[in-house]
């Protein structure tokens, strides 16, 4: 499984891209050699939203995964733009995001592909259905959502 995730990552991901982990790198952090060695293999600038997984406690970042070269520190969640596009990302599902009333976008992992989307967010981990099992751009993410407004309750 380990080398199938890698090569279809490295299928899609040059050097020079940034990609957004959201949350839950590695299962099975006691071996650290082989996560190393793992997340040196991948191609890009790796950025990491924590997860569950990731953390030994909730503010304390599990070793082996602070010890990998992020391309800045792991945060619990981030804003960034993409296209001119703000996407706020996160490990978790929610239920209302920075910019929602103002086509903001919010992606999320931790639900393996069994929680709907809703409105403009959805699951974006490598077991969607649609992923691939790899990394996409916004675009790719996006382009089977529908751009609605806003549902009632939607805050």
């Amino acid at each position: 499984m380990d080398e199938f995730l890698i090569r279809a990552w490295n299928a899609v991901v040059r050097p020079e891209d940034t990609v957004f982990h959201l949350g839950d790198f590695s299962m099975g952090l006691q071996d650290g050699a082989r996560v190393r060695s793992i997340f040196a293999r991948l191609m890009g600038r790796k950025m990491l939203v924590l997860g569950n997984h990731d953390c030994e406690r909730p503010n304390l970042v599990h070793p082996v995964i602070a010890s990998l070269e992020w391309a800045q520190p792991p945060a619990h969640q981030l804003e960034i733009t993409d296209g001119g596009q703000h996407v706020f990302l996160a490990h978790y599902a929610c239920r209302t995001w920075p910019k929602i009333r103002k086509g903001g976008w919010h992606f999320y992992g931790h639900c393996h592909g069994e929680m709907p989307n809703y409105y403009r967010s959805r699951d974006v981990g490598v077991d969607c259905p649609d992923t691939g099992f790899a990394p996409r751009t916004l675009r790719e993410l996006t382009q089977q959502m529908k751009d609605a407004g806003v549902p009632e309750g939607a805050v």
